[in-house]
């Protein structure tokens, strides 16, 4: 049953995947799946090569001498010396566990690192699995993971930029700068462009590597990266229990993109119906991967700031991501994303097809949304002779039957199309939405929860701005009301669990206070809410809220949003991460002193994992946490 698996992960992913390497010349010809007799693919544990590193290169430098020894004598340079040629096996050595421990940089996956020069020149480290067994990960979907990710951004990037390594790009842009230096007149030009050309090849280089799934890969292995992430995703599975409800806004994002008419006639059908065309959108957006949340959980990893979750870890990180995923599927946020996402792939499936059936009709707007997405009139009329081909239209849906398509290119760019428009509605966070320094482990404590808010800004503020700005205006008035609906959903779950019943009258009588409220959970004006709240909790009488309410003369003027309601200062200022240390410094102070009051009692009940889900909240904060005062005091 094993080998089995193996032959048919080898055969559906992983040898395509290595042929169109070959293919775009990405590696040599020369590989060869021979390492094991079932061989798929290696994985390598960072780790354990670290901690044993002198045991890997003595395997690895007599795999090498071996290799050299097969190499024909008129092919081998002449070494002076044995120590010449130990030296070379060396440095061999050493390119070799730098490329698999992050700490260098190579233009292939690190499953097959190549050696860069000498008699071993372009062939690959090719070693035998029982020769470094105790160095290889053997979970086949971690393997799985990394491979199709790794592998598939190198082929991407080759396709796009002829260099996996994007090298041409980056020197034409120094290119570019260089001419602009030379046409400078003055040293503070000239230092000036020197410092652009840093910045904006430093974050290329970064991006690309993050694409990559290569970025700090080195850093990403010590301590305090280990620390963060378990803090983060300990964040995530304490604090987000009712994040499904406070992503019911999502629906409203349909309108803000394609419109009231097409939600109504397209979305919901293109959920529900069984029509076979509506099947067949389905489908293709689940093979396209577009519709793949109750799998990877990816949107989930995003929202909260965790690690790639394509990543390997150890043992703990491992615990922790499963405990997550777990976590995820309690809070039923994956089938939402899931459904939202259908709804969304469905209509942009139909308005691609449209215009690419048709292309001499679509307007202006139209061509330009196509070029957004990547499609120009050549890729349109491949895509659309591919949809006349093997597609289905019926009731104005359209089923490409994407999996008969014989045009590589044109399934290609059209799920590419697909997967950036529907991530942008149903927001989904990518590499490029936020700065480099809140991908640094103090900027993702501080931000976590808050970065999710800057995608939001730029992919439905500042793109409805430009594109339809009607449609986001309908976007607005719908998300405002959604977000006000949330907001007294929450007070009332907050009532239910403490018996008192307050703040939901509150709400009714001031309408500057919960027009505000809903305006600040539709995500479309988080950035400006964002500061606006976190200055109002550290003591500013000058805010959003606080204007809602005079303009609405609310007749209470106290309290924030309820979205900071629950934060003290310094965790709105330094994000969620310094609760944690907080509630266990008191936990840990009153525990040594032997004298548990209620305030640890309380820290140590805000530490449950899962405690903020509807139902165990409830429990918690309505029944155990009074319980547990009472008792301590």
């Amino acid at each position: 049953m094993i080998t089995k698996m193996a032959q048919d992960a080898r055969a559906r992913i992983f040898d395509p995947l290595l042929t169109c390497a070959k293919k775009l010349g990405l590696l040599p010809e020369d590989i060869q799946t021979s390492t094991s007799a079932t061989y798929v693919s290696r994985l390598w544990n960072r780790q354990r090569l670290i901690a044993r590193e002198n045991e890997f290169r003595q395997i690895a430098s007599e795999y090498l001498s071996r290799e050299i020894a097969k190499v024909p004598t008129d092919a081998r340079p002449d070494f002076v010396s044995k120590a010449d040629l130990d030296g070379y096996i060396d440095d061999a050595v050493t390119g070799i566990f730098n490329n698999l421990t992050g700490r260098g940089k190579g233009d292939t996956p690190e499953w097959m690192v190549p050696v860069t020069r000498g008699p071993l020149k372009e062939r690959t480290f090719n070693i035998q699995d029982e020769l470094v067994e105790s160095f290889l990960e053997s979970d086949m979907e971690l393997v799985l993971r990394n491979y199709t990710r790794k592998m598939g951004s190198e082929i991407e990037l080759t396709e796009k930029f002829g260099r996996a390594d994007m090298r041409d790009q980056i020197e034409a842009i120094n290119r570019e700068y260089d001419d602009l230096s030379k046409a400078a007149t003055t040293e503070a030009e000239r230092l000036k462009l020197d410092r652009e050309r840093k910045r904006d090849i430093k974050n290329i280089e970064a991006f690309h590597d993050m694409v990559r799934g290569t970025y700090r890969a080195a850093d990403e292995d010590s301590n305090w990266s280990r620390l963060t992430r378990a803090a983060l995703t300990w964040n995530y599975i304490r604090l987000l229990g009712g994040v499904t409800v406070s992503s019911l806004t999502d629906a409203a994002a349909l309108l803000g993109k394609h419109g009231v008419r097409a939600t109504m006639t397209e979305a919901l059908p293109g959920l529900i119906s069984g029509l076979k065309a509506a099947k067949i959108s389905r489908r293709d957006a689940r093979d396209s991967g577009v519709v793949a949340e109750t799998v990877l959980q990816s949107r989930l990893a995003s929202l909260a700031d965790l690690q790639d979750p394509y990543r390997y870890g150890s043992s703990y990180e491992r615990f922790l991501s499963n405990a997550s995923n777990a976590f995820s599927k309690a809070t039923l946020l994956s089938w939402w994303n899931d459904g939202m996402k259908t709804m969304a792939s469905v209509m942009t499936q139909n308005r691609m097809m449209r215009n690419a059936l048709n292309w001499e009709a679509a307007g202006k707007t139209e061509r330009a949304y196509m070029a957004f997405l990547g499609i120009d009139e050549n890729m349109a009329r491949r895509i659309a002779a591919q949809f006349d081909a093997h597609g289905v239209q019926e009731r104005g849906i359209y089923g490409a039957n994407v999996g008969n398509w014989d045009d590589d290119m044109a399934a290609r760019t059209r799920a590419a199309a697909l997967a950036k428009d529907v991530d942008r509605t149903i927001i989904t966070k990518g590499v490029t939405d936020t700065p480099l320094w809140m991908k640094s482990n103090w900027g993702r404590l501080i931000m976590q929860f808050k970065s999710f808010g800057l995608a939001s800004h730029q992919r439905v503020l500042i793109a409805g701005l430009q594109e339809r700005p009607h449609r986001l205006a309908e976007q607005l008035v719908a998300s405002t009301a959604i977000g006000m609906l949330i907001a007294y959903l929450k007070t009332m779950e907050k009532e239910i669990t403490t018996g008192k019943f307050e703040e939901s009258e509150r709400l009714f009588e001031n309408p500057g206070l919960w027009i505000a409220d809903g305006l600040d959970r539709t995500g479309i004006l988080s950035l400006p809410f964002e500061i606006s709240n976190t200055a109002e909790k550290v003591g500013s009488p000058f805010g959003i809220v606080p204007l809602a309410r005079a303009l609405a003369n609310d007749p209470d003027r106290g309290g924030t949003a309820s979205r900071y309601a629950s934060r003290n200062k310094l965790g709105a200022v330094m994000g969620p991460s310094a609760g944690i240390f907080e509630d266990l410094t008191t936990i840990a102070s009153q525990l040594s002193a032997g004298d548990l009051r209620p305030g640890g009692a309380t820290a140590l009940i805000n530490q449950i994992p899962g405690g903020s889900l509807p139902i165990v909240k409830s429990v918690l904060q309505g029944k155990v946490k009074p319980f547990v005062r009472e008792a301590v005091e």
